[in-house]
């Protein structure tokens, strides 16, 4: 009895490190706000799942072979360490472990290859891209005219995303539909099942190995990864929880604040006596809608400072980083010697 407990406690400890990265490929995704640009995610997947099945088996041989040259590489470093990586991997049964190290080692290329597309998204399918406001309200309003022969790709986004998501033309984001909401709650909550249930199956195959009832085990990484781009992508914001979490303008938010509407009372109160009283915004540059616009405008400056740090704008804006136009121009402020007042700290959200 003791000999089966230890057994299994060593089975579940050796499949761990796969759950705690399935719970990885839930922070892996694009950021809540434009989580619409993952579109594309659940196709990856698919892809990701045929191409694995098909090498499954040579990765669990490419496996074994690593494994077996460890403890060669490590001798020619030093004799001993060779020897006590030979007596601790011989210790593990590789019949059935080489099939949760396969496991681990697909979702783990996966997440490589999840986080390198997300970058892309982010980039192509970006407010700076070619989905911007008047191409979304050209489809939208069902406008004959609108040609999206060149941007298939930014069509076939904005389709997708008015099935699960409503254009908000104010912040040019794609809030998930209201409808949605309590659905992604359960979409969420049938993933982590989804994780144990599985984890559980792949657990219980040991054992029906052993007694000749199945030949390989069970793969749980396949539908985990397919399953997840799938619920993942109608995980973005509703436009009430953006405005509660992100711009902090509701009256129960909860992570940030807005105390803009505290001003006007405090104001009533102490007149003139307020800090930072009679500030102005600057919005100089109000009627640019796109970064790349602000970008230009920066680099047509006949200022050399300015035109330096449009280049430095570009230049970060090709590597695929988001780009607030608040920060950028609070920081082209800063770099005039003014001084700003930021509504919500940003730490290190500014460059």
């Amino acid at each position: 009895m003791s000999n089966t407990i230890q057994s299994l406690l060593r089975l579940l400890i050796a499949v761990l490190p796969f759950v705690l990265l399935c719970f990885a490929d839930m922070k892996a995704n694009l950021d809540k706000s434009i989580r619409d640009r993952q579109f594309l995610m659940p196709v990856v997947a698919l892809i990701y799942d045929v191409i694995a099945i098909i090498l499954a088996n040579k990765v669990c041989e490419w496996l074994l072979k690593l494994i077996r040259n460890i403890p060669v590489w490590l001798s020619k470093i030093h004799p001993t360490v060779g020897a006590i990586a030979e007596k601790l991997l011989g210790s593990i049964n590789w019949t059935y472990g080489i099939f949760i190290l396969a496991n681990f080692v697909l979702l783990a290329v996966y997440l490589i290859v999840k986080k390198s597309a997300g970058r892309i998204f982010r980039k192509k399918f970006g407010n700076n891209s070619v989905t911007s406001r008047s191409a979304v309200d050209s489809y939208l309003s069902n406008d004959s005219a609108a040609d999206f022969s060149d941007n298939q790709l930014s069509l076939l986004h904005i389709k997708i995303a008015s099935r699960f998501y409503d254009y908000d033309r104010e912040t040019n984001l794609w809030f998930t539909k209201n409808s949605l909401g309590i659905a992604r709650k359960y979409c969420q909550t049938f993933f982590v099942t989804a994780i144990f249930i599985s984890t559980a199956i792949f657990v219980l195959c040991r054992s029906f190995m052993e007694k000749g009832l199945i030949a390989k085990p069970f793969y749980p990484v396949f539908g985990i990864i397919l399953m997840g781009e799938i619920l993942f992508y109608i995980q973005g914001y509703t436009k009430a929880e953006y405005r509660n979490e992100v711009l902090g303008e509701e009256e129960n938010a909860e992570k940030v604040a807005n105390y803009s509407i505290l001003r006007k009372v405090l104001r009533n109160l102490f007149g003139d006596h307020l800090g930072a009283e009679n500030t102005t915004v600057n919005n100089s540059l109000e009627s640019i809608r796109t970064n790349n616009d602000v970008i230009e405008n920066f680099l047509m400056s006949e200022d050399s400072k300015t035109e330096a740090f449009g280049k430095f704008l570009k230049a970060l804006s090709e590597t695929g980083t988001e780009l607030d136009q608040n920060y950028i121009f609070a920081a082209k402020d800063l770099l005039d010697g003014k001084s700003v007042v930021f509504n919500n700290p940003f730490y290190n959200d500014m460059v």
